[in-house]
């Protein structure tokens, strides 16, 4: 056989002696992967509070205006950054 294929038998001889390297150093993590855990790693009491009062009080939080609130809350942070 290798006299029949000569270049063959070297290639086979090369692919075996190959290292084959399919791992890497480090993983790769999205960035909102990275952003949520870093969110869930800081969340103090005080936010803590805020989402239990939200989820206990489902029924009111449903019934909100949310484009009131942003418009609300832009305002208020417009306000306070010009003074």
């Amino acid at each position: 056989m290798l006299s029949t294929f000569p270049d063959v038998a070297i290639a086979l001889r090369i692919y075996l002696t190959l290292s084959i390297n399919n791992c890497e150093g480090e993983r790769s993590f999205s960035t909102v992967t990275r952003v949520k855990s870093h969110l869930r790693n800081n969340m103090g009491q005080e936010r803590l509070a805020a989402l239990s009062v939200l989820c206990i009080e489902c029924d009111v939080v449903r019934e909100l205006d949310c484009t009131e609130l942003i418009d609300d809350f832009a305002l208020f942070k417009c306000q306070r950054r010009d003074m």
